[in-house]
């Protein structure tokens, strides 16, 4: 599909699919007929006789709106109309001075000459399609760098007339070609590379985009966005992760190496090799647990899920990703975890339950009082551990629990030999971080 008509004359309808440049050059139009003719002096003198002009060439237009009573003849090109002429179906031929001198040197020499030329000229311009804005833009400063006296040679240089009946049979439209060509040649290249250009500056903005849409997305939670292009190593840590370590983002570089100094030395290298693992089995999607060193010493728990984009040839060639701080969570989880181990110590029974009662946990000393193990304990109902007789008093001690926060008495359970214990218990509440009871727990010692 072409871009460019070096050489074409602007009408409203091809504005519909082509953006025009100003004109660089006005190129006669001149009348060919027989050897034999006299030199025509005006059009008025024909006007009466059959004229040809080449099908849909602006020429045949403009003769029809000036000359209403005009006799025209479409023809199908250039040497359709001048054979028509030696033939004498038309009396002469009209089209621009270049066409017709090439049709008469290549074809007719000698049959059919120039016999005149119509006062109007042709204003030639570059034409370009409608949807290459930027190519037009190229153009138009270059036609407009000629100035008058280059224009003026280069036509002095083609149509030069010797006297009324003889012409200089240039060829003008290769002469127009070879001189846009340099210009062409300048230029066609910046067209190329600025469209190139813009079509990276647009992927670029719409990353951009992409990015900062996420960035919102995740303003005021925890997250942060990493993005790791593996072909040039470069790498995007946004605003928010640099924040979440205590940094500006002008304080911390966008590199690969911010990432490695920032991660704690105990688990970089761990997290290093869980990706390459992952790029080595062709794997998507991957999350790691790791520490981060804060600005001011102390460390960050990290949750980071990532995916990893392949190109056709299954090569890694970009990392995106996401860190969460997690930091409260493990704390919990590792104060959780202490208490357990605190607990699975302690000879005394430790029992935990739901607010519906149902156990969750079973430390060893309830292993050794009541006979059951953690596996067959856990996820059943208190009541297992108590006679029938006394689910009464088990739900009036729950009452003063849930009305007092905690609750001591004595009471008898039941092994799992079916033996009976007497023990004192001692229960509390549960509580969430919102101080909202979830659980309650219970302290239990033998005093059989």
């Amino acid at each position: 599909m072409r871009y460019i008509f070096h050489h074409l004359h602007h009408t409203r309808e091809r504005e519909k699919y082509l953006n025009f440049t100003s004109p660089y050059i006005d190129v006669p139009i001149v009348i060919a007929t027989l050897s034999r003719e006299l030199f025509v002096e005006n059009i008025s003198q024909i006007l009466d006789k059959k004229i040809g002009v080449t099908r849909g060439y602006s020429i045949g237009f403009f003769l029809k709106q000036k000359y209403p009573n005009i006799k025209i003849v479409e023809v199908e090109s250039g040497n359709d109309g001048l054979r028509r002429v030696e033939k004498g179906e038309i009396f002469c031929y009209i089209d621009n001075l270049a066409s017709i001198t090439y049709e008469i040197r290549k074809n007719f020499g000698g049959r059919v000459h120039i016999s005149g030329r119509l006062e109007s000229r042709i204003p030639y311009r570059v034409a370009t399609r409608s949807d290459e804005p930027i190519l037009n833009e190229i153009f138009e400063k270059a036609v407009l760098s000629i100035d008058a006296i280059t224009k003026e040679q280069i036509l002095s240089k083609w149509t030069k007339v010797e006297n009324v009946t003889k012409v200089d049979y240039s060829s003008m439209k290769e002469l127009i070609a070879v001189t846009l060509l340099i210009i062409i040649g300048m230029l066609y290249r910046q067209y190329i590379l600025r469209r190139e250009h813009n079509k990276l500056q647009i992927v670029y903005n719409e990353n951009l985009i992409l990015r900062q849409r996420i960035e919102l997305a995740f303003t005021g939670s925890k997250i942060s966005v990493l993005d790791w292009n593996l072909i040039d190593n470069s790498c995007y840590l946004s605003p928010s992760w640099k924040e979440m370590l205590g940094f500006t983002n002008e304080e911390l570089p966008n590199t690969l190496s911010t990432w490695k100094q920032r991660i704690y030395k105990s688990d970089k290298k761990d997290a290093i090799s869980l990706l390459r693992q992952t790029k080595l089995e062709k794997k998507k999607y991957f999350e790691s647990i790791h520490r981060l060193k804060h600005k001011d010493g102390h460390l960050v728990w990290i949750l980071g899920r990532g995916l990893i984009l392949y190109d056709q040839n299954d090569q890694a060639i970009r990392i995106i990703g996401t860190d969460t701080d997690i930091t409260e969570e493990k704390e919990l989880q590792l104060k959780y975890s202490h208490q357990a181990q605190i607990i699975e110590q302690i000879n005394d029974s430790v029992i935990s339950t739901d607010l519906d009662g149902i156990i969750t946990s079973w430390n060893s000393g309830s292993e050794v009082l009541l006979g059951y193990k953690a596996d067959k304990a856990i996820g059943q109902h208190i009541t297992m551990i108590y006679l029938e007789e006394d689910f009464e008093s088990l739900g009036k001690n729950i009452e003063i629990l849930m009305q007092k926060g905690e609750h001591h008495s004595t009471v008898r359970l039941v092994k799992e030999s079916k033996d009976m214990v007497y023990v004192s218990l001692s229960f509390s509440l549960l509580r969430d971080e919102n101080s909202k009871p979830i659980g309650m727990v219970g302290y239990f010692t033998d005093i059989t």
